[in-house]
């Protein structure tokens, strides 16, 4: 019989097995990362580490989880928002009369009309 592991609060028998996975980037059951395969279960973990895992993720799924390639590459996240440019906005009586890239363009037009209001964000 195989000893037993314990890598954290997790047990796995056959610490020559674990040393002879593989690292793998794929999907399983909808979740698309790193696996170590080993053993006929694959260990999930967010990133690929240098040689087998020191510890064993509580995220495991059998060999016959994996999903067939359907060719396309794996949906990524958005990219990111630009960042916010800001801006100033000139208001009189609540309504919108102009945008400007500067507060000191703003603050020029407010001097035609003193009722208006500049407001940066």
């Amino acid at each position: 019989m195989a000893p037993v592991r314990h890598f954290g609060n997790q047990v796995f028998r056959g610490a020559r097995t674990w040393r002879e996975g593989v690292w793998r980037h794929e999907k399983r059951r909808g979740r698309f990362g790193w696996w170590w395969n080993t053993g006929g279960y694959a260990y999930y973990y967010d990133v690929p580490l240098e040689g087998p895992p020191d510890y064993i993720s509580e995220i495991a799924e059998p060999d016959s989880a994996i999903e067939p390639d359907s060719g396309e590459p794996p949906e990524e996240a958005a990219p990111p928002s630009p960042p916010h440019v800001r801006q100033a906005y000139f208001y009189i009586d609540g309504v919108l009369k102009g945008t400007y890239n500067k507060l000191t363009e703003c603050n020029e037009a407010q001097k035609s009309d003193p009722h208006g209001v500049c407001i940066w964000k």
